[in-house]
Formats: C-alpha cells, structure tokens, sequence
C-alpha cells in the first residue's frame, strides 16, 4: 500500500473452485507360482472454476472446466525359470477436457455491446477481450478459450530379463497408439489490442500507456482478431520402441552396462486432412497429397538409435572408494501440441486477423474501429499460416556423467562428479514473415514483408540446440547417534538459443526469442532455468538429552526432533526488452554492467535501470540474453516436534512447522 506506483497498490485476488475426486482401485491375484497379475484402474474427475482476467470481482469472466480421465492398467509377471522372468503390461489412459465461459447460454456480450458483423452461438457467449498496452487484459481471456479435448492413448510394454553367467541380459518393446480430438475456438467474441500508436503526436515513437487508453476511448484498435467457428482435429499416430541391454559384471571390482534403444515416433495425421503446411520458396499453403506432402505433413525419422554405456568400478577392491561413469543419447519427440497448430489456420475455421499495418508508420490513420471490426476487412488478408519443415527431426539430448564415491566413515559418504549433456535439433517455431531490411531503416521506416497478404507464418522446425556443464558434490549421512543429513552444492551453466515452445515460455524469459530469425546465434546465452549455484540441505536430529532417567523425565522432556530443510540459489538469467519503441528489435541497448552491488538491490531498483535504454529506430540494441541476474531464493523450512511415547505401539506427537522460518523475501523473477 506504500508503493509510489498506485497500479502496485491494488492487487485482486478472487476465488478458485477446485472440486474433484480420485477414486482408485487394484486387484492382485496370483495364478500360480509362475504367474503373478494385477489390475489398476484410476479415475480422475476435476471440476474447476477459475477467475478470468478482470478488474473488479464485479466481472469475473470465470472459465469453467470439467474433466473426466480414466487410467487402466493389466500386468503379468511370468517366471518361466529362476533366470528368466518376463513382464508384460497392457495400459490404456483417456482424458477428456471441457472449457467455457461462465456466460456461456446466459450473456451474449457481443450483441449487448453493439458489435457488428460478428456472429454468435450460445456454448461461446462470453465478453471480448481487450488488451490495453500497459495494463492487463479485460475480459474473457484468449487464454480461456472454448474447447474440448479427447486425448487417448493405447499401449502394451514387454521386458524380458535372463540371468547367464556373469551376464545380466534384458530386452523389450514398447507400441504405443495415441490420439487427440479437438474442438477449439481461440477468440469467438473477439481480442481488441489497444496501443496508443493513434494518439501518439507524430512522429510515432514511444507510445505510452496513456495514449494506449486514449486509442480505447476513442475505439480505435492496432490489432483485432476473431473466430466464429471452430477448429476441429482427429489427430492419430503412433510410437514404437525396441532396446537390449547387457549388465556385465566383468570382474568382482567391475561392472559394465552397455545397452542399444530403437525408437521410432510417428507424427500427427488427421483423419479428415485438416492440417496444413506452408512452403517458403513459392508462398503457398499446402494441404495433405499436394505435391507430394506426406499426410502428416512430416517425413518419417526412422534412425533415432541410442547407445548407452556405463561402468561402476570398486577402485581399491572395496565399497570405500567407488568410481562411476555413464554416457547414454536420448531421443525427444515433438509433443503433440506442436502438431495442433498446423490445424489452427485458414481454411479449417472462420478466422481474421487484423494487425497494425498503417500505410505511414510516422502518422498512422485507423483502419477500421471496435464497433465494426470487421468493415473493410478481407479474409484473404493478414491470415496467420502454420507450417512444419518436411524434414522435421526428433530432437536428442546427449548425456554424460562422472562421479567419484569415498565412505569417510562407516555412516558418511562424500561424492564429487561432473556432469554434462548437449541438446541438438531443438524444436523452435520462428516467424518468418519478418520484415527485410530487419529493421526498417529512416527516414520512413517502409515495413517490407516476404509475404505481405499474410501476418505471421510460423514454421516448426528443429534447428535449436543447448548445452549443461556442472561440477555437483554430495554429503551423506546415514542415520547413527541421532543424526541424519544431506548436503548437496551445484555449479553449473546452461547454455541455449531457445527459451520456448508451442505451448508457453518459461519463466523469467523477458524479451522472447532472438531479434531476428537470420541470426539464432544472437539469442544464445544462459537458459532462464539456469542458476549457477545451489545448495540443498536436509537433516533430521534427535537431542540424546533425556532419553535414559526417570520415566517421567523421558515422558515430559525426552523424544525432541528437528527436521531443518535449507534451500538457496541464485536468481534467473534476465533479458530487458524495448518498451513502446518501434521499428527496432526486441532488445535495448546497454550502457554499461546493469547488474547492482547486493548492497544496493531494492525491490524498486533490483538492476541499475540507468544502464539500460531503448534501442534508437532502425538498428537493434545491443544487450545479450540474460545479462540481468534475478533474485533468487533462500529458504529454510524447520520441523520441530516431540514425540509422547505411551508404550511400545502408541505414541502422541506435538509438531510445529515453520516454513520461511526466517521470513527471508522470496522475489518471484
């Protein structure tokens, strides 16, 4: 309530409804000695309200949502000898997933409203949104939209194991066969974006959150985009997995692993060919069969072999010094969110986008207003295409690890190891629709576009990569004389030059992506999720006073325990980005090392915001991803109680539990 900025001052918070119920089941029988099956099944069925963006509680625009999944699962162990045993499991797994607004038959907004041109249907009733620069959105939020989901997925999984000799033999598979229904509208009453680039005097350069509030008054939007009816998919594909491996005790004081994994990942069709690519070189949309377009739009990636290899080694003979190394590629499929934007395009639903493209950037005229949104639009223009590259390849993460285990007494165990991997063929999804020259150059900044009867054409593809190098060390203590600890301490750096996916970017990304996509080099640095340093300590330790004496004495005073748990690491990597500048990149330029003494760190100024200004029109800045470095945390959560011991079967417990023991402010980055 103290802060100079009355914006930081009111904060609402309404209420979630969360109801649901998991009711769960097994079943163990055992045929005979040989064989032993189980059954599990598993429903889940979540009702949730939660509250929309809003202003007031008055307009809640809640989003309702009712789920239904169902979990089951048959296994068979089957010992055919005491070498060989074979484990089969047969899984099934649906969800289903419905979500509307709170208006939804009740309140036709749209029609309330006087809004022109726009039909309506009851299941999609609900407020537009509206997005003024500067503030949250109002309304039903394009977050919340309106759909149904039917995820499905099939699978049966057998392991075989053989014991011979020194040699521990294992092999099996995996079949997997998946689908996704989906019916889904983005913004059915639609999404108002209000900048203030009509009421900035001219030149526009810098529009402020009041000129933002000025274009709203008037009813003059940048951008607005609607969807009348819906996307509709039955998307279908499958997985295969084969793998053998070897466990080979090569000697008493060796032991080797070394193992091949086979896998092959099917990509999305849809039933009914409503997905569709983009090809770059001729500017054109292609759907399913055309001109040679594989159904799913994708080529098959069929090479996808994972060697794995590890080793454990009793270096002198005995379990006091043990040695272990292990290196293993890992493959990553696309998720199927990645595919449901290929469907999420012209022709498969009634769409329009209509963006800022004034045909003066220095002195912009409103093309059309929020009454009639509509007026004058052509649906063939600024429509946003989705595409994938033909030659889309899973993605692999390569891993490696060495460590070096000493017992320094018989109950404590120290490790030091290094650990490592590399991510290659990343999944990233660019615009390529970007203006050339990048950006528009003085004196009146032209916007020329490859595809200038198209807003955004995003192209999946798997051209990203990252790297994590980091040196850990672990302190272990069993449990002996009342005391139990672990201790653990991370030095590490990731590296990466993609921060997101399909389906949202994580936190403390700030200004997302690189400035332009002909130099992804430009957004390599350290990954949001990187922290450098970290420290984890547990313990449990029970006071040795008053456990021998009077037994009262015992009662009353003896049996204390306390359960400390400290956790501290750095902040995120943080990346500034331009405000209400046009005509430059994404990132400012920065005039010196913004990052401030702790000292001098306030939650008002955590960064030298002096260091940091907006790019000039027609360059971009120069600041790096994630110069800026976040607040971390420091955390210790303490349990302390005392045990009542009754008899030998019955005790009575006191407990106190302190988390944030020591009140230790926890910025959010």
């Amino acid at each position: 309530p103290n802060n100079a900025d009355p914006a930081r001052n009111y904060v609402n918070a309404p209420l979630r409804r969360w109801d649901f119920t998991i009711p769960s089941f097994r079943i163990d029988h055992r045929i005979n000695s040989a064989n032993n099956l189980f059954w599990r099944t598993t429903v889940n069925e979540p009702d949730d309200v939660g509250p929309g963006q809003a202003l007031t509680q008055a307009f809640k625009y809640d989003a309702v949502q009712s789920e239904r999944h169902v979990q089951h699962t048959l296994g068979d162990t089957h010992v055919f000898t005491p070498a060989i045993v074979n484990e089969v499991n047969l899984g099934f797994v649906r969800m289903n997933r419905i979500r509307n607004s709170a208006d939804s038959f009740q309140r036709d907004w749209v029609k309330e409203l006087g809004i022109q041109g726009i039909s309506t249907q009851p299941l999609t009733f609900g407020a537009p949104a509206i997005t003024v620069a500067g503030f949250p959105q109002a309304g039903f939020s394009t977050n919340n939209a309106f759909f149904q989901w039917i995820t499905q997925s099939a699978q049966v999984v057998d392991n075989l194991s053989i014991v011979s000799g020194k040699h521990t033999f294992k092999a099996g598979g995996t079949f997997q066969r998946k689908q996704l229904n989906s019916t889904q509208w983005g913004a059915p009453n639609g999404n108002y974006g209000f900048t203030g680039v009509y009421t900035t005097p001219p030149p526009v350069g810098t529009a402020t959150r009041q000129a933002a509030i000025a274009d709203t008054l008037l009813g003059f939007p940048a951008t607005y985009a609607v969807q009348t009816t819906p996307y509709e998919q039955r998307l279908r594909y499958s997985n295969t997995a084969l793998y053998f491996q070897d466990d080979w005790k090569a000697s008493p004081n060796l032991t080797l692993n070394m193992g091949l994994r086979w896998e092959y990942f099917g990509k999305p069709y849809d039933m009914f060919d409503r997905i569709a690519t983009f090809d770059l070189a001729s500017g054109q949309q292609l759907l399913p069969g055309q001109n040679g377009t594989p159904r799913s739009l994708i080529n098959p990636d069929r090479n996808n072999f994972g060697p794995r290899f590890g080793f454990a080694w009793r270096a002198l003979g005995n379990d006091s010094l043990v040695v272990r190394g292990a290196y293993g590629l890992f493959y990553s499929p696309p998720i199927g969110n990645d595919f449901r934007s290929r469907g999420f395009q012209d022709p498969f639903a009634f769409l329009v986008t209509r963006v800022y493209r004034p045909a003066s950037t220095t002195s912009p005229i409103p093309e059309f207003n929020a009454t009639s949104p509509l007026d004058g639009a052509n649906r063939q223009t600024n429509l946003t295409r989705a595409g994938v590259d033909r030659n889309l390849r899973d993605a692999y993460v390569q891993q490696w690890n060495l460590s070096i285990q000493k017992l320094m007494t018989t109950n404590t165990l120290l490790e030091v190891a290094y650990r490592g991997s590399k991510s290659t063929r990343l999944q990233t999804q660019l615009n390529y629709n970007e203006i050339f020259p990048n950006p528009p150059q003085p004196p009146d900044f032209r916007q020329i576009f490859p595809y200038p009867n198209l807003a955004a054409v995003n192209i999946l593809e798997s051209r990203a990569a990252a790297n994590y190098h980091a040196f850990t060390t672990r302190l272990e203590r069993r449990y002996s004389k009342g005391l139990t600890f672990l201790a653990n301490y991370t030095f590490s750096k990731t590296l990466t030059d993609v921060d997101s996916s399909t389906v949202g970017v994580a936190i403390g990304a700030g200004a997302p992506g690189p400035n332009t996509i002909r130099n992804l080099k430009d957004n390599k640095g350290p990954a949001v999720f990187d922290r450098p340093h970290q420290l984890n300590l547990s313990a449990v330790y029970e006071p040795p006073i008053f456990k021998s004496g009077h037994k009262i004495t015992r009662l009353l005073l003896g049996g204390w325990q306390i359960a400390p748990i400290w956790t501290a690491y750095v902040g995120a990597y943080l990346t500034p980005g331009n405000f209400n500048v046009q005509n430059t990149g994404s990132r400012p330029d920065v005039l010196r090392n913004p990052n401030l003494a702790r000292s001098e760190r306030t939650i008002d100024r955590w960064f030298d915001t002096e260091a940091i200004q907006n790019a000039t029109p027609g360059r971009f800045g120069n600041a790096g991803k994630g110069i800026i470095q976040g607040s971390g945390v420091n955390n210790w959560d303490i349990n302390f109680s005392k045990n009542f011991y009754i008899n030998e079967r019955h005790r009575v417990q006191f407990r106190a539990e302190l988390f944030n023991a020591f009140n230790h402010a926890q910025f959010d980055d």
